[in-house]
């Protein structure tokens, strides 16, 4: 599982699900895969979170909603979208039920 959310300055929250890793994410981003390319990816959102198993959506939404208490419901639907579809195949999200 790996799943990165994005809160821009402006616009709407995306949830990013086309990569496997972190490394895949910053290599699209023609970024390095290094701390350094890390701040260079956040430097570009508001909020940028990493979703690497399913007890972080939890930590994940207590986040954005003290930090961004703007952004809050519409990533908790975005991710509960996404989870609702990966209940489907549970083998590509094990801890997902």
């Amino acid at each position: 599982m790996y799943v990165v959310l994005l809160v821009p300055y402006h616009g709407e929250a995306s949830l990013v699900t086309a990569f496997d890793s972190r490394r895949e994410f910053l290599h699209a981003m023609n970024l390095e895969d290094s701390p350094k390319g890390w701040a260079e990816a956040r430097r570009y959102e508001r909020g940028v979170f990493e979703i690497t198993s399913a007890p972080e959506i939890e930590s994940v939404l207590r986040e954005v909603s003290s930090s961004f208490p703007d952004y809050f419901e519409a990533c908790a639907l975005r991710i509960a979208e996404w989870v609702e579809r990966q209940g489907a195949d549970p083998a590509r999200t094990p801890g997902l039920s």
